[in-house]
């Protein structure tokens, strides 16, 4: 009798288990968080600003909205905990975050008080000019090596090499896109074993979805919500809190975005066991590891001043992270229309 309730109980929690080659990855879903709390603002909150505090993007959009930033992402990252146990299609959850973080951020506008139809204002609001990939990405890469911008754009779908096409696309093509990267991405992790090459695929993902760029606003939070809600529908860990989930990953090949997904998850799981009392990234010790793990590179500093003139921007340092997502003057560059093939 043990015998058979013992080989019951594992059975079950078989199904919430991620095996490999190397042994079995034991995340249960059930050991995860199910509700998220104002206590877990490192989820949102880069490690490169956790000094700062948990109010420190708050300003500007006090300021343009009336509301915080953790009102535009805790409703769309408390959607992908709960979608993760859900039997759905990931390109459904996609456009369903998307919507959530908009309807968040148009709330306190005067625009939703007096519109009847709330849901329309955000339904559809994709990108409707150039892709920033075709300006600044483009004009910022050159600072790196030819052979460091290869590596980095041979894992890229959505543009060619010449960073085409620039246009904005129909909802039709980028609701298209997106199903294609997203059946790209479920071959790849069927195929796949290993928890490292998983972590890989998911790079990929993100960092087509960057170059994409699909989105009017909110692209950069669009990627954290959506890696917070693969690492646990693929039972890969919890969560990851991220010290950079913007612009830097334009300038890093897929593997060197794995990496800092790795480290994204392993600062979740020492948040994890203080209940989130405490966010790893605000201790100078972690800052320090982090820098020697992820050290500036021979072309950093070029690569820092070209984002500031062309974003027009200050901000700290792209490689440790750029302001936003967004890009700043979308308009002055001629488009190509070259179709991806």
């Amino acid at each position: 009798m043990k015998v058979f309730i013992s080989l019951f109980i594992f059975s079950h929690q078989a199904k919430s288990l991620r095996f490999n080659k190397f042994g079995l990855r034991l995340v249960p879903q059930l050991q995860c968080p199910s509700k998220v709390t104002e206590k877990m603002w490192g989820l949102w909150i880069d490690g490169r600003d956790a000094l700062k505090g948990d109010s420190v993007y708050d300003e500007s959009l006090m300021r343009k909205h009336n509301i915080t930033y953790k009102t535009t992402i805790m409703p769309a990252l408390q959607y992908a905990y709960d979608s993760a146990h859900i039997s759905a299609s990931d390109t459904r959850f996609l456009f369903q975050a998307r919507n959530f973080l908009g309807r968040q951020m148009l709330k306190g506008s005067k625009l939703w008080k007096t519109t009847t139809n709330q849901d329309s204002l955000w339904e559809g609001r994709w990108r409707t000019d150039i892709n920033p990939s075709t300006l600044e990405v483009k004009e910022c890469h050159k600072t790196l090596p030819p052979s460091e911008v290869k590596k980095i754009m041979s894992t890229v779908q959505v543009v060619d090499e010449h960073y085409c096409p620039s246009r904005p696309f129909k909802v039709k093509e980028y609701e298209g896109t997106i199903m294609r990267l997203f059946d790209h991405y479920s071959s790849k992790v069927e195929s796949t074993l290993t928890r490292s090459e998983e972590i890989v695929a998911i790079a990929q993902l993100l960092q087509n979805l960057a170059f994409l760029h699909p989105l009017d606003d909110h692209n950069g939070r669009f990627r954290l919500v959506l890696l917070n809600y693969v690492l646990r529908k693929r039972n890969i860990a919890c969560g990851a809190m991220m010290y950079n989930n913007n612009k830097n990953i334009y300038f890093e090949t897929e593997e060197d975005y794995a990496s800092r997904i790795e480290e994204g998850i392993g600062k979740y799981e020492t948040a994890q066991e203080s209940n989130f009392l405490k966010n790893p990234w605000q201790s100078s010790d972690v800052q320090e590891v982090h820098t020697q793990r992820f050290p500036a590179k021979a072309w950093t500093r070029a690569l820092e001043r070209c984002w500031k003139i062309k974003t027009r921007m200050s901000f700290k340092g792209v490689g440790e992270g750029a302001t936003g997502s967004s890009p700043s003057f979308r308009r002055l560059a001629q488009t190509c229309t070259k179709p991806v093939v």
